[in-house]
């Protein structure tokens, strides 16, 4: 059995859904072995308040890997020359 539990939306403010614009959400997901052991897993997720989206869940893992290559090939413009 698996439980769903609401978390911080910590980049889901800054993020829109690039197919139909909109707010991008978050879950953590909750799971219990048997054995005892448990795991936790976060997607990220269009809302999908602005109709049909068909976009699907996003591990974190995959959007912190994305979000890192974007912000290491940004350069600050140089001001004042």
């Amino acid at each position: 059995m698996h439980e769903i539990q609401k978390a911080l939306p910590v980049f889901s403010r800054f993020l829109r859904c690039g197919e139909c614009g909109g707010f991008i959400t978050y879950e953590v997901i909750n799971k219990r072995q048997k054995n005892g052991n448990e795991h936790h897993y976060t997607y990220y997720r269009c809302t999908k308040k602005r109709g049909f989206c068909s976009q699907p869940y996003l591990r974190e893992e995959e959007l912190n890997v994305t979000l890192s290559r974007l912000i290491a090939s940004f350069e600050m413009p140089v001001f004042g020359e």
